[in-house]
């Protein structure tokens, strides 16, 4: 029964296309595209991808120049912060060589020491704002992220010596 209904298909396709055959289904011959309209089409398209060229370019020199601001400011802003954390650790250590000063002799050495440990860090830190300002793009953040994380240490630690030896007897 299956091949009945089988060949009953193959038949009726074949029936179906001799139809559509036989009843004159033809295809036109194309016709020429007339003279110049395709090298116009191809000149119209190359006009086009160079207007488009010429447009991602500027995008592209337009965000660079505002990336390049971003970035300025954001390295000014960095130069500034620096600069004025280097300052005010600066003066703390000014204080505490003055309460050195004041002090009695076994507390002058102690406080003299200290203050030469953290004064040896700020010249580093000093040296490195130096180099954040000279440093190329790639490693601009690493180098800031770096001062910042070791300036906050010895400002604690800045902080923690004028506490102790407020008072110095």
């Amino acid at each position: 029964m299956k091949s009945n209904k089988r060949f009953a298909v193959i038949a009726a396709t074949g029936i179906a296309a001799a139809l559509v055959a036989a009843a004159g289904c033809e295809r036109e011959p194309e016709q020429p595209a007339p003279a110049g309209t395709t090298e116009r089409a191809a000149e119209n398209a190359a006009d086009s991808m160079e207007r488009a060229a010429e447009k991602t370019g500027r995008a592209l020199e337009n965000a660079a120049e505002r990336t390049g601001d971003a970035l300025a400011d954001a390295r000014r802003s960095a130069a500034e912060a620096a600069r004025t954390s280097l300052d005010s650790v600066e003066d703390k250590l000014e204080q505490l060589e003055d309460r050195a000063e004041a002090a009695s002799d076994p507390l002058k050495g102690e406080i003299n020491a200290a203050v030469e440990s953290m004064r040896t860090r700020w010249n580093d830190l000093k040296a490195r704002a130096q180099r954040m300002q000279e440093a190329g793009e790639e490693n601009w953040e690493q180098l800031r992220d770096d001062f910042r994380r070791s300036m906050d240490e010895l400002k604690n630690d800045v902080d923690a010596a004028v506490e102790r030896w407020r008072n110095p007897g």
